[in-house]
Parts: C-alpha cells; sequence; structure tokens
C-alpha cells in the first residue's frame, strides 16, 4: 500500500456530502476543504 496514493483517508466535504476515501495526496494538493469522517 503506497499511503500518497492509494485512497485510505474518511472524509466529509466541509459543506456537507457524503462520505468519501481520498488519497493524502488530495488531502494536501487539492483546493477543497475536508473534515475527517472517522467512525467512532
Amino acid at each position: 500500500m503506497n499511503l500518497l496514493i492509494d485512497n485510505w483517508i474518511p472524509v466529509r466535504p466541509r459543506n456537507g456530502g457524503k462520505v468519501q476515501i481520498i488519497n493524502l495526496q488530495s488531502l494536501y494538493c487539492s483546493r477543497d476543504q475536508w473534515r475527517l469522517s472517522l467512525p467512532r
């Protein structure tokens, strides 16, 4: 597993929406704003 390019981070868009699984590169480099969506 490559933590940079494999999807493994559960996030939700900051303005609301469905949970998505993204990669670390998207989290750091995209202009989108995310909230972590970790299960309890």
